[in-house]
């Protein structure tokens, strides 16, 4: 299991705390933030079963009100998350701080109830929903409502509304056992979520590794209620070998051999059975967390490559690769759920250089559901 863990102390050790903005959204609207607690009273807590289920949600979407220039923007995590991730990834101590959003917080979500199409987001196995904003905020910048989550006990740090906090509880070592008991709980995190938003707005879902993973197997649950899917590098733990009825990309770093990887070996058991749009990307010059804000920021403070750095962030440019990820989504979510061309994930290569597909170029439709 392929995760972001400790950063590079060393090379980082001495870079100071500079105040520095996300890559702005490419899209045209204004973008709102919201942070909300979901409680499933039918499912206990695993790790407390006097609780019932609690899920941590970061809403984006298009903003129906007018900022000025000069209006501050959200902050990037709340305290005891800026601290974790410090820790986590062997920042210096207040290093991320200074990091602001592109978005606006705002105290109610009635706006948001009125779009036509939503995302759900699940993170990599054991982090934060935090390190993937830049990408999620340019979503909702594009016209979509986008729900982000944060599973407790699995994600990194938890921080609810209220102050209080739940860590990761993710035991070592990460056992195929365990890995399947922490997706279970993101697949049912994933579909509650999906109940609880209007039956009239068409259901978009993707993640990061496990997250990836658990997008299709919600899918696979409960495929009348979800119009695509999207797994950013992830192994499809658990995924069954059927056909989804729904579009689904696998988005992919490159591998120098592809030839008895876990993770390609699901990906071609999950392809052969889909009767849907299901195409293979490779990205060149990617690694596992060049999907994650991390390569931004790391331009952004101009911190110097290393091969420390390379082997984790890949060789791309930090917003280079913000341009590729954001092309690549708008194009596969426009055909999904707003009834774009398919042909237009392929034809953003011409553009994209780093772009490869595996295998031929899939444009097919699904017909029989919303969105299409």
């Amino acid at each position: 299991m392929v995760r972001l863990s400790t950063f590079l102390t060393v090379v980082l050790s001495a870079v100071s705390a500079v105040a520095i903005r996300l890559p702005a959204p490419s899209g045209p609207h204004t973008v709102g933030t919201h942070i909300y607690t979901f409680t499933d009273t039918s499912r206990a807590e695993s790790h407390n079963t006097t609780q019932r289920r609690k899920i941590l949600a970061q809403y984006f979407y298009p903003t129906s009100r007018t900022y000025s220039s000069s209006a501050s923007t959200y902050r990037y995590a709340p305290p005891a998350a800026l601290r974790a991730l410090e820790t986590n990834y062997g920042l210096p101590s207040g290093l991320l701080s200074p990091i602001s959003t592109n978005s606006h917080y705002e105290p109610h979500l009635a706006h948001s109830r009125k779009l036509q199409a939503a995302l759900i987001f699940s993170p990599g196995f054991g982090n934060s929903r935090v390190i993937y904003t830049s990408l999620l905020e340019d979503l909702a910048s594009h016209g979509y409502l986008v729900v982000s989550l944060d599973h407790p006990y699995d994600s990194l740090l938890t921080e609810f509304p209220d102050g209080t906090s739940i860590a990761t509880a993710v035991p070592s070592p990460e056992t195929d056992a365990v890995i399947h008991h922490y997706l279970d709980i993101r697949t049912a995190d994933i579909l509650y979520v999906a109940s609880r938003l209007p039956r009239s707005q068409r259901i978009g879902v993707f993640g990061h590794s496990l997250g990836g993973a658990a997008a299709a197997r919600a899918i696979a649950a409960n495929p009348q209620r979800f119009s695509g899917g999207l797994n950013m590098d992830g192994r499809l733990f658990q995924t069954p070998a059927v056909n989804l009825q729904t579009p689904f990309l696998l988005l992919g770093r490159q591998l120098a051999n592809r030839t008895g990887d876990d993770k390609i070996a699901s990906w071609s058991a999950f392809r052969e059975v889909q009767a849907c749009f299901a195409n293979e990307i490779s990205l060149k010059k990617f690694q596992h967390g060049t999907f994650t804000d991390f390569p931004a920021i790391v331009e952004l403070l101009s911190i110097p490559k290393s091969a420390d750095i390379e082997a984790l962030l890949g060789t791309v440019d930090g917003m280079r690769s913000q341009v590729i990820l954001r092309k690549l989504l708008a194009a596969f979510w426009g055909f999904t759920l707003g009834g774009k061309n398919p042909g237009a994930v392929a034809a953003e290569r011409k553009d994209l250089p780093e772009v490869v597909f595996e295998g031929d170029v899939d444009t097919k439709r699904c017909g029989g559901k919303s969105g299409y």
